[in-house]
């Protein structure tokens, strides 16, 4: 059938499109995912291959330019047949440019030999008007055709009205309207290309339950439309899909910023929570987290376990220490935000930000002349850093 829809697209190449696969069978209803040795196209097929192979094993006696032509078309198309090796596709237009080269040996050969030759009255000088009509013809075609490869949008958009059963396809054209986008910003429009992305992408994994790409832009349109909890979803899926791909536990964590800037606290601090369940130990995670938890959701209890994990996992890292003093000052346990910022300040005195902080918990200890001291120190650093 393949090699029936390849020849057929020699004489008549419409409908084109660039990919196929895994189901836009030519010739077949768009519903129909497999051909069977019934179908008229692929008797055809058979044919084709038969006749050729005849012409080709007659040649080696009379030394025909057809069987010529046969073998050549029959050599190089086997190599894209996935007879021998698998190619990934069954089929694609670009295949058939070496064997199209025997179809233009062939048209030549019958128009400036055969025909002139079988029929007297033929003149050769109709055959370069026939010949220079098929090359305006096709010159035409090959320019209107050029239109939908300008770049990946063009092509994806304009092919997938032709393959209705190539996931792929589908896929990239959901993929060309999300990068468009952000850009948009008249509400109806976004809508409708959220909704145009929506129906590809539901096409794409309905051809291909299996296909990976619609579920990883299914996360990012979900984003865009601003339904947070079905982005996280997605990005769930693609994580079981590929657990070693960080990025998608990245994406979770970006819609927790997002809820952030909207001042969905809650709605942040379990995005942060949900991130952090695939990477439990990540230091900003377990900052970001900590953070939403006391200083916006005013419950720095809530966040004390994860300031403490991060604290255990990073002892030396300023930021971590000196943020896991904070959280112990908000819960009034001064004595132990005392402790872990006294070294800290000890190894660098003119840490502004440090020495303000051992002067805020001394101070709320009761320790008000330390504190003040330290205070004014701070303002000092912070005056000279200006």
């Amino acid at each position: 059938m393949i090699l029936t829809a390849y020849v057929k697209l020699l004489f008549v190449p419409a409908p084109l499109t660039h990919d196929y696969y895994p189901y836009h069978l030519p010739f077949l209803p768009a519903e129909e995912h497999y051909a069977t040795w019934s179908n008229i196209s692929a008797i055809i097929g058979v044919m084709l291959i038969l006749v050729m192979l005849w012409v080709a094993i007659k040649s080696f006696k009379n030394k025909s330019i057809y069987g010529y032509v046969a073998l050549f078309f029959l050599g190089t198309s086997i190599l894209i047949s996935n007879l021998f090796f698998p190619i990934g596709v069954f089929m694609n237009e670009r295949f058939m440019y070496a064997p199209s080269i025997a179809f233009a040996m062939l048209l030549v050969y019958v128009l400036l030999e055969e025909l002139p030759e079988r029929f007297k009255g033929f003149k050769v000088q109709n055959s370069y008007y026939i010949l220079g009509g098929i090359a305006v013809v096709f010159a035409v075609l090959s320019f209107n055709r050029t239109h939908a490869w300008k770049n990946d949008k063009s092509l994806a958009l304009t092919d997938v009205e032709v393959s209705l059963g190539s996931a792929k396809v589908k896929m990239a054209a959901a993929d060309a309207l999300l990068q468009e986008l952000p850009s948009v910003t008249n509400q109806e429009e976004r809508q409708e290309i959220i909704n145009e992305c929506y129906q590809y992408l539901s096409e794409s994994l309905e051809i291909y339950p299996e296909y990976f790409p619609p579920l990883d832009l299914l996360g990012r349109m979900y984003f865009e439309a601003g339904n947070y909890n079905e982005s996280i979803r997605f990005y769930e899926l693609c994580i079981q899909r590929k657990p070693n791909n960080v990025q998608f536990v990245e994406n979770i964590f970006i819609i927790g910023n997002k809820h952030l800037t909207l001042g969905n606290y809650q709605d942040a601090f379990n995005a942060f929570q949900k991130a952090l369940e695939y990477q439990p130990n990540s230091k900003k995670y377990l900052l970001a987290i900590a953070q939403v938890a006391a200083k916006d959701l005013n419950n720095p209890s809530m966040g004390l376990p994860y300031m403490e994990r991060a604290y255990t996992n990073y002892p030396n890292d300023i930021e971590v220490a000196e943020k896991m003093a904070i959280t112990y000052a908000m819960l009034g346990r001064f004595s132990q935000a005392i402790e872990i910022l006294t070294p800290i300040y000890e190894a660098n005195r003119t840490n502004a930000s440090v020495v303000k902080n051992l002067g805020i918990s001394y101070y709320q200890m009761g320790d008000i002349q330390r504190g003040s001291e330290l205070m004014n120190l701070a303002s000092q650093l912070e005056q000279e850093k200006n």
